[in-house]
C-alpha cells in the first residue's frame, strides 16, 4: 500500500521516508493554484542528506 502525504510533519510521513529513502507526496501548490503530485527522496549532498521533492501538476 501506498500512501500520499500531504506534509512533512506527518510521523508517518517521516517514518517511511527514513525507511524507504522516497514517499509519494500531494499538495497544493499556492504560487499557481494548483493540486500537485510527486515524490520526496533523501538525496546525499556535501552537508549529508538532503531531501528533495520532483513532481508536477496533477493534470499532468
Amino acid at each position: 500500500m501506498q500512501w500520499l502525504y500531504a506534509s512533512r510533519d506527518i510521523e508517518a510521513y517521516k517514518a517511511e521516508l527514513a525507511d524507504r529513502g522516497w514517499i509519494l507526496r500531494i499538495w497544493w501548490g499556492w504560487a499557481k493554484k494548483e493540486c500537485r503530485i510527486g515524490v520526496s527522496y533523501e538525496s546525499d549532498g556535501d552537508d549529508g542528506v538532503e531531501i528533495k521533492e520532483a513532481g508536477g501538476p496533477l493534470t499532468d
